[in-house]
C-alpha cells in the first residue's frame, strides 16, 4: 500500500493526453443513466464522458430538462 509521500509525489505528476471525440448523441436522462459507454467498465482505453443538459427537448414537469447531450472522447 502506498504511503502518503508516494501518494503526494504521484499527485504532482501531470500527464498530457489528447482525446478524440468518438460519439455524440442526445439521450433521455433514463437512457444515460444506463449507458454502458458512460458508466460501464473500461480497461482498454482512457475515456471521458461529458454529459450536459440539452435545451431542445424541453422540460419535464419537475423543471429539469427532458434530455442530455452526451459526448464520448477517447485517448489517442
Amino acid at each position: 500500500m502506498p504511503d502518503r509521500e508516494e501518494e503526494r509525489d504521484r499527485a504532482h505528476h501531470h500527464f498530457a493526453c489528447t482525446y478524440t471525440v468518438t460519439a455524440t448523441r442526445v439521450a433521455t436522462k433514463e437512457s444515460v443513466s444506463q449507458d454502458s459507454r458512460v458508466w460501464g467498465a473500461n480497461s482498454s482505453v482512457r475515456r471521458i464522458a461529458l454529459i450536459t443538459c440539452d435545451d431542445d427537448g424541453g422540460y419535464r414537469a419537475d423543471g429539469h430538462r427532458v434530455s442530455n447531450f452526451v459526448v464520448i472522447a477517447e485517448a489517442r
